[in-house]
């Protein structure tokens, strides 16, 4: 099994510490290669819509797969260049990330063709750990009435 968190640290081109994706100690971006790439998590998306994607694919149902953004170039912050993608596989107490590799889709398509790479992953996370690290990168939510929620 490995652990998954999310913890704060500089990146190569954002020195900055932000939150990452951490995989057995290790940043994500540091432990597949590519380093620099940021968490699709963040939110930094120049395209506004682009930010819900990887929320909608990063948990599938229990059963089903998905396959999700985990990582994008810091430079352009949208999901056409240089996107890491993770096949996504949810049990009811297991997340497994069993390939990982670049989306190398057409534009639009993300997700519908992966040049999987046979060195990254496979992965086995325990729900619970794999939700709160998820849970690290959610926005917190806005108090009723203040001035985001008008």
């Amino acid at each position: 099994m490995n652990r998954i968190e999310a913890i704060r640290a500089p990146s190569k081109f954002v020195p900055e510490p932000h939150l990452v994706v951490a995989v057995d100690g290790v940043p994500l971006d540091v432990a597949l290669g590519v380093e620099g790439q940021v968490s699709s998590l963040l939110g930094w998306f120049h395209h506004e819509p682009d930010a819900a994607v990887p929320w909608e694919r990063i948990l599938p149902a229990v059963g089903c797969t998905g396959y999700a953004p985990v990582l994008i170039c810091p430079d352009d912050l949208d999901l056409s260049c240089s996107v890491v993608m993770a096949e996504v596989v949810s049990e009811p107490d297991v997340i497994r990330w069993d390939k990982l590799g670049f989306d190398v889709s057409p534009s639009g398509g993300l997700g519908a063709i992966v040049r999987w790479d046979p060195a990254w992953g496979p992965y086995r996370f325990r729900r619970a750990e794999y939700e709160r690290c998820l849970a690290a990168f959610k926005p917190p939510e806005a108090e009723p009435g203040t001035e985001s929620d008008r």
